[in-house]
């Protein structure tokens, strides 16, 4: 019997650890490996990312990340990390590759700092090898005039907006990925939403004045739809 309540006492103790943990505000320790929490992390970006984006993280983890994907979560070092990353270096990968499996490891590390797993990201302080990823297309002047010129005579007010976007170096995701609550015509600004852009962050860009006015073209003669509805390409 006095077993018997010491089990369930212990069983109470623990309990209360928790709770007095979790008021705390201070990390849940609990031995996670950097799968359990990848797959976690997996199920919660598939609501609110593309699939593309999830099917490609899920590659590259499966691809890259064999021989850390079995150690605990708060026994990964930067250290650990560092090395991984000169590792990927020394196998010939592209330092931009390096750097979206650098990335990958912090949005898995936020991720378990939100959940209170860890206080801290092993990640942040990982150094990258400097490269430069622009990419230059340089046309003479007279073509480029133009090419402009063919762009502004484009008929459909969807194609010439969407032109007009990529001379202004925007990607034809990000462009088709934007709502009207996206466009703010006051402070002449738009954005485009970290799911949908290619590095996950939120992006502020200017309206210019030339923007706006194609964007008023393609409101007034399709009143009560969608932006994105709007700009969609009939394949």
């Amino acid at each position: 019997m006095i077993k018997k309540c010491g089990k369930k006492y212990e069983k109470e103790y623990k309990t209360n650890e928790l709770i007095l943990q979790i008021k705390s505000g201070k990390p849940i320790n609990k031995k996670l490996t950097l799968r359990t929490v990848f797959d976690e992390y997996i199920e919660h970006v598939s609501k609110i990312q593309r699939e593309s984006t999830v099917k490609t993280k899920v590659y590259y983890f499966n691809k890259h990340f064999k021989k850390l994907e079995s150690k605990l979560l708060k026994d990964i070092k930067t250290d650990d990390i560092q090395k991984f990353v000169n590792s990927l270096i020394k196998k010939g990968y592209k330092p931009q590759t390096a750097k979206h499996l650098r990335n990958l490891l912090k949005a898995i590390f936020n991720y378990a700092i939100k959940k209170r797993y860890i206080d801290l990201n092993p990640a942040n302080n990982v150094e990258l090898p400097k490269f430069n990823n622009e990419r230059k297309f340089y046309l003479p002047e007279e073509k480029a005039k133009e090419l402009y010129q063919e762009i502004l005579e484009i008929p459909e007010d969807k194609y010439r907006l969407m032109f007009l976007f990529l001379l202004r170096g925007r990607r034809k995701g990000e462009i088709l990925s934007l709502e009207w609550q996206d466009v703010d015509f006051e402070r002449k600004r738009y954005v485009i939403r970290d799911k949908n852009n290619k590095i996950g962050e939120e992006q502020t860009h200017l309206l210019d004045d030339e923007l706006i006015e194609h964007f008023k073209l393609l409101k007034k003669k399709k009143k009560g739809s969608s932006l994105h509805h709007l700009l969609q390409v009939k394949k």
